[in-house]
This record gives C-alpha cells, sequence and structure tokens, in this order.
C-alpha cells in the first residue's frame, strides 16, 4: 500500500479495489489491482479531474487516449507496462503508444 498522505480518497472504496468485497458479486470482480492502484495514486480529485473532460461511456480509442493524456505519466507507464505483459502480442504497440505519451519514460 504506497498511498501518500497529501491523497483524499474514501478508504471503504480502496479498500474493495485492493482486496475485494466481502460478498461475492456476479457483476464484478473480486478486487482490482490496477484500480486500486491508480485510485491511490491519483485520489478523488485526481480521478475527478482525469474524468472531466472525457466521456468514459462508452471507451472508444479517442476517449482512451484522451483519458491516458489526463493521467501523470508515470501511471501512464505503470498502466502500458502491465497491459504489455497480458497483452503480449500488443506489446510493441504498446511501447510505441508509450513513448509518445511518457517521453522519456522506457516501459
Amino acid at each position: 500500500n504506497e498511498r501518500r498522505d497529501s491523497i483524499v480518497l474514501d478508504d471503504e472504496v480502496y479498500d474493495i479495489l485492493e482486496t475485494g468485497r466481502k460478498s461475492h458479486a456476479k457483476f464484478d470482480l473480486a478486487n482490482s489491482p490496477l484500480a486500486a492502484y491508480l485510485y491511490g495514486l491519483l485520489g478523488d480529485s485526481g480521478v475527478e479531474a482525469a474524468l472531466k473532460n472525457v466521456d468514459a461511456c462508452p471507451m472508444g480509442t479517442e476517449k482512451a487516449l484522451q483519458l491516458l493524456k489526463s493521467m501523470p505519466p508515470d501511471a501512464v507507464e505503470v498502466v502500458m507496462k502491465n497491459c504489455a505483459k497480458i497483452a503480449v502480442t500488443r506489446a510493441e504497440e504498446l511501447e510505441a503508444l508509450s513513448t509518445k505519451l511518457c517521453p522519456g519514460h522506457r516501459i
């Protein structure tokens, strides 16, 4: 748990993202480490700021790029790095996108 003291967030929301719900839910994953990381990094105000100019539903290519551009480069780099580990057939594309969005960072 690497939350910073200056970040304001809802502990209950963070705990659900990090460890999952106490009861089973058919409509949702048990936990979401990536969402917990991003929420812990950005906090309530950072999430609001990132989504301020992005209508996230439905999420398409352009909206996804807008969202990534609104996030801190370190967070984008973590997202890209972990996506590249899972989507190995798209690792080169993810590295190119990471280089474009986060100059000076390498996944």
